[in-house]
């Protein structure tokens, strides 16, 4: 059973059950007593592809920072500093792979711009010296409107409690309708390098969705890749229903829609046209 605190981060590692203690030194350099909360963060991926800290609960996670460790808080006086012991106890059934998060240090309960209001250190927690592998996989899109033109966001899931380093993420886009399909496709792609995933996360990817409207289905394929390690990618993809129908409301219909109802409109007529000359003729 260790706990180590260097200079950058806690790590923890222990057995099932264990009982740990992290400490944390925090100060009051100002002129007045300042309230400080010390709180548990989770990891996660930002949509630039790097590490952050939320206290959203991990994706499929069998455990959580923000489930092992308690917030806690204190007032500091003026030109003190205080040595905080903030327990883990570690889960009753070992885990493989790791689990990363951050003790956040906050003043007055308060975020300022940037983040100026709070400290962060990470935390990782190892239990075995297992790593499960990697099986990235892409998961519901959620839709957006940015500039009267909507927008797509891909949740790239990585499920395992294994941090993806330097991965590339090449996804392509396209309009499940038929015209899309066997006619002229269009075609949206987005590409990501030297991307970071912490574990149990999402890497939200962000596309411009085909056309001028939101459909109810999406091809998306593409390649994931880390390291000498390639995934592919093939799915079809549904946006949440209601949320793409509030959006089209207000879209102008695209022109594919105006092609077929012209489409259809000539077809009549030359169907028409064909049945009236053969009407004739047999005269």
């Amino acid at each position: 059973m260790t706990t180590r605190q260097p200079s950058d981060r806690f790590e923890v590692s222990g057995s099932a059950g264990s009982k740990q203690t992290l400490t944390l030194s925090v100060a009051n350099f100002g002129y007045a007593a300042k309230q400080i909360v010390i709180k548990p963060l989770n990891a996660m991926t930002t949509a630039s592809g790097t590490l952050g800290y939320s206290a959203s609960r991990p994706l499929a996670a069998a455990t959580s920072v923000t489930q092992l460790v308690k917030s806690q808080t204190l007032t500091l006086l003026p030109q003190t500093s205080k040595e905080v012991a903030i327990p883990i106890t570690l889960p009753a059934i070992a885990f493989d792979g790791e689990v990363l998060g951050a003790i956040a240090v906050q003043i007055d309960q308060s975020l300022l711009p940037e983040d100026r209001g709070q400290i962060t250190v990470p935390v990782a927690i190892t239990m075995t010296d297992r790593l499960p592998e990697f099986n990235p996989t892409v998961g519901t899109p959620i839709s957006s409107m940015d500039k009267q033109h909507p927008w797509l966001t891909i949740p790239v899931e990585n499920r395992q409690a294994r941090t993806m380093r330097h991965v590339k993420v090449t996804l392509k886009v396209q309009e499940q309708h038929w015209w899309n399909r066997f006619v002229a496709p269009t075609v949206q792609q987005v590409t990501m390098t030297n991307v970071t995933i912490a574990p149990n996360s999402v890497l939200p990817l962000k596309v411009k969705a085909p056309g001028n409207r939101f459909e109810s289905s999406y091809q998306v394929s593409g390649t994931i890749q880390a390291g000498s390690q390639t995934w592919p990618i093939k799915q079809v993809l549904h946006p949440n229903a209601e949320a793409i129908a509030d959006f089209n409301r207000d879209l102008p219909w695209p022109w594919t829609i105006w092609a077929t109802l012209i489409g259809v409109f000539l077809g009549i007529v030359v169907l028409v046209a064909v049945i009236r000359y053969w009407w004739l003729f047999r005269k």
